[in-house]
């Protein structure tokens, strides 16, 4: 696998992780859900554990990690930096995991991984429309 491909998923397993843990945050903090709490950690291991069976470990993932000459480091919207209310803070990292996942599943075909973060990504969007209920 070309170090790029690590990089690639590295960042999106991160990326996913980081957004759902703000989901999570709002479901037991927020609206005090535990079962959408619950359910929100789930996804959250469960990706830790395809990364895990498929050897996308942090040890083989941190030595291709370079963020200091990550070319897209600063590439930013005005719009990314703004949120009106907090429901606009749980829409921007919904979609966060479902672009991560989505990248994960394409690069996890080599592996034979894809369908469970597919799976995963399908789960996320049932989860969004319960959260948002809220």
């Amino acid at each position: 696998m070309f170090s790029s491909t690590y990089r690639i998923i590295d960042a999106n397993l991160n990326r996913a992780r980081e957004g759902l843990r703000v989901i999570e945050d709002w479901c037991r903090f927020v609206i005090e859900n535990q079962k959408l709490s619950a359910d929100v950690k789930s996804i959250r291991h469960q990706i830790l554990q395809i990364a895990q069976v498929s050897g996308w470990t942090k040890d083989n993932l941190l030595p291709h990690r370079n963020t200091t000459e990550d070319v897209g480091v600063h590439n930013s919207t005005a719009h990314e930096y703004i949120r009106d209310n907090e429901k606009e803070i749980l829409h921007a990292n919904f979609s966060r995991v479902q672009e991560s996942l989505r990248v994960l599943e394409e690069y996890g075909k080599r592996d034979n991984i894809g369908h469970l973060f597919e799976s995963l990504r399908y789960s996320l969007y049932t989860l969004e429309k319960n959260v948002m209920e809220f």
